[in-house]
């Protein structure tokens, strides 16, 4: 429960200070968490070493992510992360687990994605992905190219 309790936390204050993004089809939220689950991996150099996601995550996103990145995510349980732990409380195989959470709009066009990145029990960073439609895919922007100030949190 620890691994995602930061995640979770992080997700809902966030969505406490945004607009939730109900004007969003299954199709737009389930490819803007798999594009933020893309983008993290690839800031954080993740190729290399297993790459983990939260079995909760829904289907569609799964598809989402085999289809638009990589059909070498592994959907992990906490039990599953538990067997993974070493003895100095990271994931002894090197594995990332990465968490993306569900879409909101921080202004207008912009969507934001709070994501948890994880190597273990004490190795956890949050960042907020944002995100605007370019035609029939979404792309990251910088928060300073739409004049929004996101945080990270880091353990």
């Amino acid at each position: 429960m620890r691994f995602w309790l930061v995640a979770v936390a992080l997700a809902l204050l966030a969505g406490a200070c945004s607009d939730s993004a109900s004007d969003l089809t299954l199709e737009d939220i389930a490819a803007v968490r798999a594009t933020a689950f893309a983008v993290a991996c690839l800031e954080v150099l993740c190729p290399g070493a297993p790459i983990l996601a939260p079995d909760t995550l829904p289907d569609d996103v799964r598809e989402a992510i085999r289809t638009g990145f990589s059909d070498e995510v592994e959907y992990v349980s906490e039990a599953s992360l538990e067997a993974r732990m070493g003895d100095d409380g990271g994931f002894s195989d090197g594995a990332i687990l990465i968490s993306p959470g569900e879409p909101y709009r921080p202004n207008g066009s912009v969507v934001a994605v709070d994501v948890g990145l994880q190597k273990g029990y004490r190795d956890y960073v949050g960042r907020t992905y944002l995100f605007e439609r370019d035609g029939d895919r979404w792309t990251a922007v910088s928060p300073e190219s739409v004049n929004i100030t996101v945080t990270s949190a880091v353990s």
